[in-house]
């Protein structure tokens, strides 16, 4: 059994329409009846009472195939007096622009970060997490090659404030935004944030921390 899914939403990416197993997927969301809607930075999206803002790409830009991480569609995604920020796999110059989007939108302090590229060494730039402020940051990771998430990424993330969840640790992250301001989070595993800003310690194991 899977999720029933009305919209798909994805970037002009070569990287999509280049390899058999992407058009797969999009062959397949489009034989369920999946709408594809292909955003650029300044569209919005209504979901229910939520708005989602698209802050990059830019139309036309990062389309190519050596462009996939840049591709990431990045949004707000805004309910009430409350946002949560998601930026894929972007790497430090398009962090940047994302950046200074996010302050000259006077937007809030984001309550939700999930962290860029499952907290690798590039992702998570000091820029971005400057303008943001993160209350809580999600590491979304298990055991990968890659060595996600890095030492360094984490450190930044720790020194932004935010008390971090991780999938390793955590399990199946459910984060509610209420429309009192309030946010509560449901966990599969643990049931405490793996890093906590208040007491600066760890809880279970991330990875490879």
């Amino acid at each position: 059994d899977g999720w029933q899914i009305h919209t798909a939403v994805l970037s002009h990416s070569a990287y999509w329409t280049g390899t058999s197993t992407n058009r797969k997927v999009i062959a397949d969301l489009k034989a369920s009846g999946t709408t594809l809607d292909y955003v650029t930075a300044g569209d919005e999206l209504s979901l229910g009472k939520a708005k989602i803002d698209i802050l990059s790409p830019p139309a036309g830009k990062y389309t190519g195939p050596l462009d996939v991480p840049n591709s990431s569609v990045v949004y707000a995604l805004r309910y009430g007096k409350l946002a949560a920020l998601f930026t894929g796999d972007i790497g430090p110059k398009v962090a940047k622009v994302v950046a200074a989007a996010w302050k000259q939108r006077h937007s809030p302090r984001a309550v939700i970060f999930l962290a860029t590229h499952h907290g690798s060494a590039q992702g998570s730039t000091p820029d971005l997490l400057a303008a943001i402020k993160p209350k809580w940051a999600i590491l979304s990771t298990g055991s990968n090659e890659f060595g996600h998430p890095t030492v360094a990424a984490i450190k930044r993330l720790e020194e932004s404030g935010a008390s971090i969840w991780c999938t390793d640790a955590n399990g199946t992250i459910t984060a509610r935004l209420r429309s009192n301001g309030s946010v509560t989070w449901l966990a599969s595993k643990q049931p405490v944030p793996w890093w906590s800003a208040a007491t600066k310690t760890e809880t279970g194991k991330c990875v490879g921390k």
